[in-house]
């Protein structure tokens, strides 16, 4: 069961990012509504997957979220990669 799991963990990030991009910019008084959006979509992307295991009726698997960390634009991967040519 862990390795169902461990696998559906880039399906659930995608999807949480995926729903994030569609709020734009938040403020802290929309992270209860954020939370629950992003909640039920990782619900129903990890139910999804995971009903196709064939013991998936033996467990029930709930997830959480047990923080959020927003930052601005600065921080993260550089989205520009950075070519040197040599001659």
């Amino acid at each position: 069961m862990a390795d169902a799991i461990r696998r559906s963990g880039s399906r659930l990030s995608a999807v949480t990012v995926e729903k994030l991009l569609d709020f734009g910019p938040v403020s802290v008084k929309d992270l209860p509504s954020i939370r629950r959006h992003l909640l039920s979509a990782a619900q129903q992307t990890f139910d999804s997957a995971f009903s196709k295991w064939t013991r998936a009726g033996e467990f029930k698997v709930e997830i959480v979220i047990t923080s959020l960390y927003l930052t601005d634009p600065s921080v993260g991967r550089q989205t520009e990669s950075h070519r040197f040519w040599w001659d």
